[in-house]
């Protein structure tokens, strides 16, 4: 069975910076592709940010239910309540690319 390469998927992950020019840019730019977030992205995203957990980050939630022990249920509690700062983007046909922020995408 052939391994899947990680690396080469169609999508990147970004850290979001708190730069409101780069932020709007990104909202006002017209998409190509669906609003919705890939299950591919979704394991990305959650992975990324329970192995920045793991190593002291704070999580970006207030009242973070006591029941979220693990990194990866505060990483996916974080997604789902859209506070994880990153920016996704996604590559298009003939090399373009897209850049989607968690608020704009249904999760």
């Amino acid at each position: 069975m052939n391994e899947l390469n990680i690396d080469n998927l169609d999508s990147d992950i970004i850290e979001f910076t708190n730069n409101d020019k780069i932020y709007e840019e990104i909202k006002s730019t017209n998409k190509i592709s669906q609003p919705y977030l890939t299950k591919y992205e979704y394991a990305k995203i959650v992975g990324i940010a329970a192995q920045q957990i793991e190593s002291g980050r704070k999580p970006l939630v207030d009242n973070l239910p006591s029941s979220y022990t693990s990194p990866i249920d505060i990483a996916e509690y974080e997604l789902k309540k859209k506070k994880t700062p990153i920016i996704i983007k996604r590559k298009l046909p003939h090399n373009n690319y897209e850049y989607w922020t968690l608020d704009q995408l249904i999760i």
